[in-house]
């Protein structure tokens, strides 16, 4: 198998796959509970999800003025993660609140990867594996980009002095 004929080559980061949804759900209740308890979780979660209304309600229509691209499942998760901030930085401090939603996208990050990379089969692809990735990495931004997603600037690839390895870099998000 060659990596363009992978299941995500060339898609766009509009959403995040089911199993990536699901890790992110499981390391957030895990992280609430082991902080906050069973009750305390049910308590944070409410707290969140009323924060989230309100967020909504006051920045809604700004988000989708001023981001008409981005998929609507990343502005959901845009306003969960700042109503879940909101909340436990009005239960303990703004450092504190930071530190756990930090510690929250490292727990999540591995997993929440290797679904979108789909790493499983990434890795029996012909090749390299760290080219392969560079190329579906590639596909993902120049999709993205053009949808609108990301205002991709410049994406190249050179070599890298320690390996070999190419790297690509890429634009930001779109203001």
């Amino acid at each position: 198998m060659i990596v363009q004929e992978l299941a995500n080559y060339g898609k766009a980061f509009d959403h995040m796959p089911l199993k990536g949804q699901l890790l992110q759900a499981k390391s957030l209740l895990t992280g609430l509970v082991t902080r906050y308890g069973a009750f305390g979780t049910v308590s944070v979660i409410r707290a969140t999800l009323k924060k989230r209304a309100e967020l909504r309600m006051q920045f809604g229509g700004t988000i989708q003025r001023d981001f008409p691209t981005v998929p609507s499942s990343g502005i959901a998760e845009l306003f969960i993660m700042a109503a879940l901030y909101e909340v436990l930085s009005e239960r303990e401090d703004r450092d504190t609140a930071y530190e756990f939603v930090l510690e929250l996208f490292r727990a999540i990050g591995p997993g929440v990867h290797a679904s979108l990379y789909d790493v499983r089969h990434l890795l029996k692809c012909d090749g390299n594996p760290y080219t392969n990735f560079c190329a579906l990495n590639r596909s993902f931004f120049e999709s993205s980009a053009e949808k609108g997603f990301y205002d991709v600037e410049e994406i190249s690839e050179t070599r890298d002095v320690r390996g070999g390895h190419r790297w690509i870099r890429a634009g930001r998000p779109r203001p």
